[in-house]
């Protein structure tokens, strides 16, 4: 009653000098409450691995003004998703801004083994694994370390740590869709089916899972299941130029040549990737092919060796459609560079067999780098230059190289040193589908 009797007393200026503490006062109190609930809302995501929905309930509140929660919340989202950069910038503002040094150190040892550096962060992260650390961040550390080994092409190291992980979390969707994805690459398709199996058990919506299952499914040969799976992929995405690609692959190879072209016509209609570019007119080009268009199968092929002169299969396909319109010449050049595609995925694979024993070869990691900077796979080969980077920081070559990749300034005819000659050939390379 005291504090109301001496308002009445100081008179109208102190009223409304009162309503506006009042008011901002709510403000104060809604600002904060809202925050809190974006946060809650946002680790929910983080926590359910649905890292671009908790950006976009952070995207809001990620100002300069922002909370250190927000702040490091937007860290762990942004680098969970694979953009180190945004992490580290709302790394240091959350520092900035005194989130928990014990929270913001972890991130930071996560940052480094995820960008392959994993034996620098390892003897830290394992302590803190030692310690009283909730699920959350334990399952953060298994992510970040086979993350790191497979950014470093250390692919054993890598699978070593997702089976540890799925040992203790049997159902981890990232475990699992990793792990297939190394058995992919050593070609063991069953393996894979079935971790990609496993996501889709748990999450039949699961979009990548069921897409990445098809494409091995095609790959492995059973092309009607696969293609059963891409065709539910469209109705999800109905104009993705990556499905679309993929559905012309498994049409032809079911037969279906109207259909064929007509994905891939779509396909490149909607200015796809490049990988997706040189399926659809791969594709297209071989019931080009098939139908006597030779000259149009030329000028299809054609544009894939632009894109990909490493692309075997349509090197043995350019040599057929000369030879249909009698230009034995030029199907000859066409086997020729055939040839010097089988020399050089040969070697390719010796060096992926040699690195699994010997991890710390920089020179065979930089070899394979060259290989496929000739058959203008850029980015896969400033990837395996940096890995070498990863494992000796001044090897001069290495950086030498990437940095005139990067600057323009490398010519193909530079790295022909990489590719085995011709002579130097074992057996010929079969003619491919």
């Amino acid at each position: 009653m005291r504090f109301s009797f001496q308002c009445c007393r100081r008179g109208p200026i102190f009223l409304v000098a009162l309503v506006v503490l009042i008011v901002l006062g709510a403000g104060f109190g809604y600002a904060w409450i809202g925050g809190t609930r974006v946060c809650n809302v946002a680790r929910r995501f983080i926590n359910a691995r649905d890292f671009d929905s908790a950006l976009q309930v952070l995207g809001p509140a990620e100002g300069k003004d922002s909370s250190a929660e927000v702040a490091y919340l937007a860290a762990v989202a942004y680098r969970r998703n694979g953009d180190v950069r945004e992490a580290r910038r709302f790394l240091r503002r959350a520092a900035e801004l005194k989130w928990a040094g014990s929270d913001i150190e972890l991130q930071r040892c996560l940052l480094v083994a995820q960008s392959g550096q994993v034996a620098e962060a390892e003897p830290r992260l394992a302590e803190i694994m030692q310690s009283d650390v909730d699920d959350h961040a334990a399952e953060q550390i298994c992510e970040a370390m086979a993350k790191g080994h497979m950014i470093a092409f250390e692919m054993q190291k890598a699978m070593d740590c997702l089976d540890n992980w799925l040992r203790w979390q049997p159902n981890a969707p990232r475990a699992h869709m990793w792990r297939a994805e190394i058995y992919r690459r050593g070609q063991q398709a069953e393996l894979a089916i079935k971790d990609y199996g496993a996501v889709l058990e748990r999450d039949p919506s699961n979009y990548e899972a069921k897409f990445e299952m098809a494409k091995t499914m095609v790959e492995a040969n059973d092309v009607a299941a696969g293609h059963k799976l891409l065709l539910e992929c469209l109705e999800v995405k109905p104009d993705d130029p990556v499905v679309l690609a993929n559905l012309a692959q498994s049409s032809r190879r079911l037969g279906e040549l109207d259909q064929c072209v007509n994905f891939a016509n779509r396909a490149i209609a909607s200015d796809p990737p490049k990988r997706s570019r040189i399926t659809a007119l791969t594709e297209l080009g071989q019931v080009q092919l098939a139908q006597g268009k030779a000259s149009e199968a030329i000028k299809t092929f054609s544009q894939v060796i632009e894109l990909d002169p490493g692309t075997l299969t349509v090197h043995y396909s350019l040599s057929r459609a000369y030879m249909l319109l009698g230009d034995k010449e030029a199907a000859k050049r066409s086997e020729r560079e055939a040839q010097k595609v089988w020399n050089q995925d040969t070697r390719s694979f010796e060096i992926l067999q040699r690195l699994k024993d010997e991890p710390g070869n920089i020179e065979l990691r930089v070899e394979l780098a060259l290989i496929l900077y000739q058959q203008k796979q850029v980015v896969e080969a400033k990837r395996w230059l940096q890995s070498a980077l990863l494992v000796d920081p001044h090897h001069r070559q290495a950086k030498e190289t990437l940095a005139r990749i990067n600057d323009g300034t490398l010519a193909v005819q530079d790295t022909a040193e990489a590719t085995p000659s011709n002579e130097s050939a074992g057996a010929s390379p079969p003619n491919k589908r």
